[in-house]
C-alpha cells in the first residue's frame, strides 16, 4: 500500500497509552515556521534526521508553543498526536521515511491552525518579475518538475509543494524539494541553450532525491496574480482559461486546511480574489516553463516592459 497522508486515520488512543508512547520520543526537532515555534518529538531517530533534513531552514532553538509526537504502538503501527488533542494513526507499519513524510503533514496542520490569516495549498510557486505565480496539482502531477524547469530559466522559487499566501502575497516556504526519479529523468533529457545548471537530482536505488533549497535563488514576497492548475500531460503544452466555478472547485480541493466543504469553498474564494486561473496541460518541462512565462507576461507586462512601452 502506498503511504499517503490522506489515509491517516483519526484514532481514539487512551491517555495511558499516550503517556507510555511519549516516554519513547527521545529525539526532538524544533521548527520556527512563520513565527510559530513547534517541537516535533520522535521515537524513530532516523525519521527525525530525515525530517530535520527537509526542514533545515526552519530549525530553531526557541521555546516551542506547540508540540507534535510520533511513536509506534506495540503492533508496529505509527501513531501521531498533538497537544491540541488531534490523534491519528497509520494502520500498517511504515518506514522511517514514511513516518517523516506523515509527521510533516501533522506538524504543518498544527502550525497553520495557529496562522488563521494564512492560506496554504498544494502548489509549487515561482516569481516572475514582480508577481508570484502558483502551479497547483495533485501529488505526482508534475509540480516539482515544472518548478525546477522554471528555475532553470532563471525564475526564483518559493516552494515546490506548499504555496503559502498571507495578505494576498506568496511567502517563501523553503522546505527541501523532493524530486522523483521520473521527474529527474525528464529534466536530465533536455539540453537547451541558456538553461541554468541544476544540482544533482539522481539518487541511488531509484529513490526520491531530497534537494535543499539553499541550492536555489529564493523568491521574495509578491502578490499572487496567477494560478495554473495542472490538468494532465500531453505531447504539447496547452494553457486555457478556467471558468470561475471550475477554478473554485479546483482551489478548494488543493487547500491543505482540514475544514468542512463550505469552509473550504469560502477560503478558496478568498484565495482567488483578483487571481487569474488557467488550466495547464504539461508538455516537456522546458516547453512548459517557457509557456508559463509567456502566458504570465502576456497578461501583465513586467515593470521594465511597461516603462519602455
Amino acid at each position: 500500500m502506498k503511504v499517503t497522508a490522506a489515509l491517516l486515520q483519526p484514532a481514539t488512543i487512551p491517555d495511558e497509552l499516550l503517556i507510555e508512547l511519549r516516554r519513547r520520543t527521545k529525539t526532538v526537532i524544533v521548527l520556527d515556521v512563520f513565527g510559530v515555534v513547534l517541537a516535533v518529538h520522535f521515537e524513530d531517530e532516523v525519521a527525525a534526521l530525515l525530517f530535520a533534513r527537509r526542514f533545515g531552514p526552519f530549525l530553531s532553538t526557541l521555546t516551542p508553543v506547540a508540540h507534535v509526537y510520533t511513536a509506534r504502538r506495540d503492533d508496529g503501527a505509527p501513531v501521531f498526536w498533538t497537544d491540541d488533542g488531534d490523534r491519528s494513526l497509520w494502520p500498517l507499519g511504515a518506514s522511517s521515511a514514511s513516518i517523516a513524510a506523515l509527521v510533516d503533514v501533522v506538524a504543518m496542520e498544527a502550525v497553520f491552525r495557529r496562522l488563521p490569516e494564512a492560506i496554504s495549498f498544494h502548489a509549487a510557486a515561482i516569481q516572475i518579475d514582480h508577481r508570484a505565480v502558483a502551479i497547483a496539482g495533485a501529488t505526482t502531477a508534475g509540480k516539482t518538475t515544472t518548478a525546477l524547469a522554471c528555475v532553470r530559466r532563471g525564475l526564483p522559487l518559493y516552494t515546490d509543494e506548499r504555496c503559502v499566501v498571507m495578505n494576498g502575497s506568496v511567502h517563501p516556504f523553503p522546505r527541501a524539494l523532493s524530486v522523483r526519479p521520473d521527474g529527474a529523468k525528464l529534466l536530465a533529457s533536455e539540453h537547451h541553450a541558456g538553461l541554468q545548471a541544476l544540482p544533482p537530482l539522481a539518487n541511488e536505488g531509484g529513490r526520491e532525491c531530497i534537494v535543499p533549497t539553499d541550492r536555489f535563488e529564493l523568491a521574495t514576497p509578491r502578490r499572487l496574480t496567477t494560478i495554473f492548475f495542472i490538468a494532465g500531460r500531453d505531447q504539447r503544452v496547452t494553457i486555457e482559461p478556467m471558468s470561475r466555478s471550475e477554478a473554485l472547485v479546483a482551489a478548494a480541493q488543493a487547500l491543505f486546511t482540514p475544514a468542512s466543504p463550505l469552509e473550504r469553498i469560502e477560503r478558496a474564494a478568498k484565495l482567488l480574489q483578483g487571481v487569474t486561473t488557467l488550466r495547464l496541460t504539461l508538455g516537456s518541462p522546458d516547453e512548459t516553463a517557457c509557456a508559463i512565462l509567456a502566458a504570465v507576461q502576456a497578461r501583465e507586462p513586467s515593470v521594465s516592459d511597461a516603462k519602455s512601452a
